[in-house]
């Protein structure tokens, strides 16, 4: 803003005095929220899952919601806390190549599947998410529902592949037709969010 004046009035501003005129007009700081993206035509389909979902009164008490993600072991926080007079640093380091490791997991009204942990440098292929779902999915959708549940999954091309939806029919996994650009109506986004906040 204070670039903009400077352009426009060719008044050079202090940052204080635009700090202090935007307070007298009512405006304060707040941290931006993020999102993706979702284009027109996916709005419209996600719309009309979510209708659905109300015109049948979806409980979703047969669903195991999962996903994948990747958690870096490194402090993610964008403040911290020092105590009045304290000397401190704020200097956040990063490392160039940060470890992290890839994570999936399912929960349910049922409870939680075990947790997959993968070698962050190990990419996840059609392969081996099938001999996740194998490991991890089928023990739980059969002790938890008898098999006689379904899968919420986003439309990952892992997820997609010839190989999995092959692999799927052959163990009779059901799934969920989820509308595309939608991880954030999966519940389990909500799980992640707090275990990166919690590392």
């Amino acid at each position: 803003m204070r670039a903009a004046v400077i352009a426009e009035l060719g008044v050079d501003v202090k940052s204080t005095m635009m700090k202090r005129l935007r307070q007298s007009l009512g405006y304060t700081s707040r941290s931006t929220r993020s999102g993706h993206m979702i284009r027109t035509a996916n709005k419209e389909k996600r719309l009309l899952f979510c209708r659905s979902c109300i015109a049948k009164q979806e409980k979703f008490r047969d669903v195991i919601f999962a996903d994948e993600s990747t958690i870096q072991l490194e402090n993610n926080s964008r403040s911290c806390y020092v105590t009045k007079g304290e000397e401190h640093r704020r200097v956040k380091h990063h490392a160039k190549h940060p470890q992290k490791v890839n994570v999936w997991g399912g929960i349910s009204w049922e409870g939680a599947t075990a947790l997959a942990i993968i070698d962050g440098k190990v990419h996840v292929d059609s392969r081996i998410f099938c001999q996740i779902m194998e490991d991890f999915y089928l023990p739980f959708a059969s002790l938890a529902y008898n098999g006689k549940c379904r899968l919420a999954h986003d439309n990952d091309a892992k997820h997609k592949s010839r190989y999995t939806l092959s692999w799927m029919e052959d163990h009779g996994v059901t799934c969920i037709d989820w509308p595309p650009e939608s991880p954030d109506l999966n519940p389990i986004e909500k799980v992640w969010h707090h275990l990166k906040d919690y590392l």
